[in-house]
């Protein structure tokens, strides 16, 4: 008797869009079909039609996602907001594809020249080969000085790999710092706690507000190639005898 096993399939980072200071976030180079973006925003205005907010701090951190059709059209997500979005192929092609949204952490404070970071609490991940991501938002607002927000780092490990979102000024002296990192997580389980980190100057009259938030993609289950499996069922059948067989390179993935 043999049945073709399935396993966690390859999640893809296609590519990023371009980012925009006005709320419209450019559409990733080289998206298909039932890929699933992800949108950063600098801010948790309502989800535009066909997007779905998954996570969001007020005022700092909004993340949205939409599954892709052939031919899209650049979402708005509200005037003077910075927003930039992200596409992934190999997840699930139906319902949400995040297995896991972590609580979102915040931090809000007197505004000063500073290095500060925002923890994002522990997810704990269903699916072995989940795409773990990260998303940072920061928001600082001077009455008498524009500031600005420059990336700075994330917290060592978790994710470890991934791709930060350009940050800077922004118009009547606010600035909105946004970020997004990814990583793979295999084996399935407990993230830890992660962090970014954004540097702020500007005089000490203002204040800001920081988020940040860890989320699990989903991947696709996909058939193992015949090649690399093999079930063996020998009589007596009243206790049969059951042999599964791996090679490189869906070991990892079991």
């Amino acid at each position: 008797v043999e049945d073709s096993p399935t396993v966690p399939g390859e999640v893809t980072f296609v590519a990023a869009g371009a980012l925009s200071d006005n709320g419209q976030p450019g559409l990733p180079a080289g998206y298909q079909a039932d890929d699933v973006f992800v949108a950063v925003v600098g801010a948790a205005p309502s989800a535009p039609a066909g997007w779905t907010r998954s996570s969001y701090v007020s005022n700092a951190l909004g993340v949205y996602w939409r599954r892709s059709t052939a031919s899209e059209s650049v979402p708005n997500f509200g005037a003077g907001l910075r927003a930039r979005m992200a596409a992934y192929r190999g997840l699930v092609a139906t319902g949400d594809p995040f297995e896991v949204v972590g609580s979102a952490g915040s931090a809000s404070g007197a505004l000063g020249s500073e290095v500060e970071g925002v923890a994002a609490p522990s997810i704990t991940t269903l699916t072995n080969r989940a795409l773990v991501l990260l998303a940072h938002g920061d928001f600082a607002d001077d009455a008498g000085t524009t500031a600005s927000i420059a990336y700075q780092t994330i917290s060592a490990g978790q994710p470890a790999v991934g791709l930060a979102f350009a940050s800077g000024a922004g118009p009547a002296a606010t600035a909105r710092g946004i970020g997004l990192w990814h990583s793979v997580k295999s084996p399935a389980g407990a993230t830890g706690v992660a962090s970014g980190e954004h540097a702020r100057v500007a005089a000490d009259d203002g204040s800001y507000v920081s988020g940040a938030v860890i989320l699990a993609l989903k991947p696709a289950m996909v058939a193992m190639p015949a090649s690399t499996w093999r079930v063996d069922v020998s009589p007596p059948y009243s206790a049969a005898t059951s042999i599964f067989a791996c090679n490189s390179p869906c070991n990892e993935r079991l």
